[in-house]
């Protein structure tokens, strides 16, 4: 490269300049910017104004340059690489801030073409800038600052926007699935929400089968909590939604995902609360309607805030006590070993569920005996008239639910913060472990006091019933329903050492210890 740079190397060799050409504009509903074909249409004019030859086009559109953006401007970067290679004279940009809006980026952009002699044209300015002379780089510089300064502005005003809707209960974003706005249009031609209610058109699909089905978004979200809430699996109702052919919120061609079951079983706007940067707003009333019940919300929430073996492969587990029971000397979960012909729970260690040192093997008892003996006994307590008084909840046990869950939100989010901050190097590891001595028992406890709370919605449909229908009620519920059943009911299932039988005797070697509506007793 000669001393005077690219730009003036080639004019006083006689060559005609190269330009780039960059247009970019961000998601912008107003209007105030132009377009990526109206910037791109000025930047031509110029050039043929000019006399210079078009090297390249580059164009971002909708991607913001500021450093609130979350994705990347693949031809921004491409446009840097290609002026480093030295393929341009002059870059054109309709106005700086189409650049980059993050004051260091800017200046190594201004740098990188100080350094080579690359010209910049400012197509709003109608002027050709020459970072090599110390005005027009001063003059680019004060531009990219005054770029990042309003970056900064406008991120200011939305969130405060954001907080201030949020305060009043007003929707944030894209429309929840399950409802529908309406919309009324401004004397300035601006829509504004005026009513959000449940989305309850009937719509139809076809299955695979060439069976129709109506269903409408409302009853689609209803149905996924109170399956869920009732112990189904997220598999199983992932399946069951896609052969129905049920189209996805956003109608992906996976279809609908475990994942996106979940956010929607454990979303509190379905239950009427707004949440604010992770936080449920105390006190906050929606302008809209909560959607399914609460007490339905709250079990799905202590399920999937439930620790224990095997919780992430729920839809998986084929036998009813594995990961489930635990080892009444160890107190490990145990799990299924041997033969398929006949299996036993044992409390051996498994490395993948991280639970203790590897030694284990206090009890081995075949499966069908366990299982036979744990379903008889929940089918002996299902029936007894006392069972309503499990069903029974006191009129503070909504907002007990409400304030146990705000607590372990918090507190979780305070804990991932730390590990995330540790994991960047800025909180020292002696900080991060001090935290999780304190906040992992808290939130752990917080839980406990969720499940002694909160209602079983699974219980709901063997209240009242006979030993012969609470028999058949129970078939006719899969593994995963079950077990919610277990759990719904007792306190732990352990199974004990033989203490030196021979003889496997169930009601005296398998521990029930029974959940109750005032006290926690124990039977066989």
């Amino acid at each position: 490269m000669t001393p005077e740079g690219l730009a003036h190397a080639a004019l006083k060799a006689g060559q005609q300049l190269v330009a780039a050409l960059y247009s970019r504009v961000s998601k912008d509903k107003r209007g105030n910017h132009r377009s990526v074909e109206d910037q791109d249409t000025e930047n031509r004019e110029v050039v043929d104004q000019e006399g210079w030859h078009i090297g390249d086009v580059y164009c971002d559109n909708d991607k913001s340059a500021s450093r609130f953006a979350r994705g990347t401007r693949e031809d921004w970067d491409r446009l840097l690489e290609d002026v480093a290679a030295g393929r341009f004279h002059v870059v054109v940009l309709w106005e700086s801030s189409r650049g980059d809006r993050r004051l260091a980026n800017w200046v190594l952009f201004l740098d990188r073409c100080r350094d080579l002699g690359v010209l910049i044209h400012i197509t709003s300015h109608q002027r050709t800038y020459d970072p090599r002379k110390r005005r027009d780089y001063k003059t680019l510089a004060e531009e990219g600052l005054d770029s990042a300064d309003d970056s900064e502005k406008t991120s200011e005003r939305l969130r405060r926007d954001k907080r201030n809707a949020a305060k009043k209960g007003k929707p944030q974003g894209r429309n929840l699935y399950g409802y529908k706005r309406i919309y009324e249009v401004q004397p300035d031609g601006k829509r504004e929400i005026v009513d959000i209610i449940f989305d309850e058109e009937p719509r139809t699909t076809t299955d695979k089968e060439g069976q129709e089905h109506v269903y409408s978004h409302a009853e689609v979200v209803r149905e996924i909590v109170k399956r869920l809430a009732s112990g189904d699996s997220l598999r199983g109702v992932t399946v069951d939604l896609n052969r129905r052919g049920i189209p996805s919120p956003r109608n992906g061609k996976t279809g609908w995902q475990p994942t996106r079951l979940r956010e929607i079983a454990t979303n509190p706007a379905y239950v009427g609360q707004r949440v604010h940067q992770g936080e449920v707003l105390q006190g906050v009333e929606t302008v809209w309607k909560p959607l399914v019940d609460e007490t339905m919300f709250h079990a799905c929430m202590e399920r999937f805030t439930r620790t224990g073996r095997a919780q992430h492969l729920e839809g998986a587990v084929k036998r009813l006590n594995a990961g489930l029971a635990t080892c009444g000397v160890c107190g490990r979960y145990v799990r299924r070993m041997g033969p398929r012909v006949q299996p036993v729970y044992v409390c051996a260690p498994d490395s993948r569920s991280g639970f203790g040192p590897a030694t284990g093997y206090c009890v081995s008892r075949r499966v069908a005996d366990v299982d036979a003996f744990v379903e008889r006994s929940m089918w002996l307590r299902l029936a007894r008239p006392d069972l309503v008084d499990l069903m029974k909840q006191d009129e503070d046990a909504d907002e007990r639910l409400a304030a146990l869950l705000q607590e372990v939100t918090e507190k979780q989010a305070l804990l991932d913060d730390a590990r995330d901050r540790a994991g960047r190097r800025t909180l020292s590891l002696d900080s991060l472990e001090r935290l999780e001595r304190q906040l992992v028992p808290e939130i752990e406890r917080a839980r406990i006091r969720m499940r002694e709370t909160r209602v079983a919605p699974v219980l709901r449909d063997f209240v009242g019933r006979t030993l012969d229908e609470v028999r058949a009620e129970w078939n006719r519920r899969s593994i995963p329903q079950r077990r919610e059943v277990i759990r719904a009911l007792t306190e732990k299932v352990e199974i004990m050492p033989l203490h030196g039988r021979k003889r496997y005797e169930p009601d005296e070697s398998v521990l029930i210890t029974w959940r109750q509506p005032n006290r926690v007793t124990t039977a066989n």
